[in-house]
């Protein structure tokens, strides 16, 4: 009788050891966060893996779909893909939920250039303004400039590129100049000359590609 209530006292003993020492290999490895989840994304973004990419960014947001990096990240690579439209609802849910962050509202002016929507009310014109409303100094171009730490060509000078453009396609001839003379290094140009809109235009186009 002894011998075996020492045997229950001895399997219970070995139960609470391995419950406490490896038990989560009776369950399987732990939940991933939405957090590591947005990491792997991103790891993936950065080496141009973008399908596999958008598996993990959409993962993390069955997990936890008010973690806005989220919608940052689906945005960036359905940007990448060329899905403009989706990646332009991406971008407008991630503004919804935090207006602040730098890397959505450039994506946003971005997205909504290559869909030919310029405009100052709801176009790229919109969002590289709130861009720059948030942290000017990120855009002042002296050198120390913001940049996409994913993606590090996408810098602050291609921003104000951007809105060089849409000014001039939206017929705002002298706020573009403003853009060209203050922030993109552009030459002196009148603009009371009758030749002042296509000499703007070679001049975009210098330093655009400059």
């Amino acid at each position: 009788m002894e011998i075996k209530r020492l045997k229950y006292i001895i399997l219970f003993l070995s139960l609470i050891i391995l419950f406490k020492c490896g038990g989560d290999n009776l369950t399987g490895p732990p939940a991933r966060t939405a957090k590591k989840m947005v990491e792997d994304g991103w790891a993936l973004y950065e080496i141009g893996e973008y399908s596999a990419a958008l598996s993990k960014f959409n993962a993390a947001a069955r997990l936890n779909p008010n973690f806005v990096d989220v919608y940052n990240g689906l945005g960036w690579t359905h940007f990448a893909l060329h899905n403009i439209e989706q990646a332009g609802i991406q971008f407008n849910t991630g503004v919804s939920k935090d207006p602040n962050v730098l890397d959505i509202l450039v994506g946003y002016s971005f997205v909504l250039y290559e869909d030919n929507d310029y405009s100052l009310e709801s176009g790229s014109l919109k969002w590289a303004q709130k861009a720059i409303e948030v942290d000017s100094t990120e855009f002042d171009m002296d050198g120390v400039d913001y940049y996409f730490v994913h993606n590090p060509k996408v810098t602050a000078k291609e921003l104000r590129e951007i809105m060089a453009l849409s000014y001039f396609y939206i017929g705002e001839f002298e706020d573009s100049y403003y853009q060209v003379k203050n922030y993109l290094n552009g030459y002196i140009l009148d603009p009371q000359s009758s030749d002042f809109p296509s000499e703007l235009l070679k001049e975009l186009d210098r330093v655009c590609n400059d």
